[in-house]
């Protein structure tokens, strides 16, 4: 709550509610997500809405029939990825989308001080693909609105490993300034 509104998750939506004075009490906006995106917790200041969550997807493992066939372990693998989705509180009848951050991953974890916004994603390897030479990179990708709507990979140059580590994952650490919502 902001002191005058309520911001709740319920389901696959956020519901906002107009909550003082008491007399006046009415929802005030609802915003749906669909059923691939599951709402896990949200941020309120005085200019944005942030909600996080994960979205599921079951992808195929190639995108070729013929190479499907060939496989014995299941054709489909489940794609999970963090999703942030950030709102210009402004208008709060009519929300507006300013921003949206995907990190490939299960979410783990966030942090809000001030401004900052920081996510943090687990990713585990793909032990069945990660040998196959047609595969190419199979490090972890985020996708970033300020920078357009596709995909983007991270480069080996910029991932770091614990030399000894017994379970092999990626640990997705992402930070980005809500006052700057096209810097990426």
């Amino acid at each position: 709550t902001d002191g005058e509104y309520i911001y709740q998750i319920n389901g696959q939506k956020v519901v906002i509610v107009k909550a003082y004075p008491a007399e006046e009490m009415e929802v005030v906006n609802t915003v749906n997500f669909g059923e691939e995106f599951q709402p896990k917790e949200l941020y309120v200041d005085e200019d944005y809405l942030v909600v996080i969550g994960c979205e599921y997807r079951q992808k195929p493992y190639y995108e070729s029939q013929e190479k499907l066939l060939l496989r014995i372990y299941p054709p489909y693998y489940p794609e999970v990825r963090t999703k942030a989705c950030i709102y210009d509180l402004s208008v709060k009848s009519a929300l507006k989308k300013v921003r949206e951050i995907e990190l490939e991953g299960e979410y783990l974890t966030s942090r809000k001080i001030g401004s900052s916004l920081y996510l943090i994603a687990n990713k585990h390897i793909d032990y069945y693909r990660i040998m196959e030479e047609e595969i190419g990179n199979l490090t972890p990708a985020y996708r970033d609105s300020a920078r357009g709507d596709n995909l983007i990979k991270i480069g080996y140059e910029k991932i770091r490993y614990f030399p000894d580590f017994l379970t092999p994952n990626y640990l997705f650490i992402a930070g980005l300034d809500l006052t700057k919502p096209r810097e990426e």
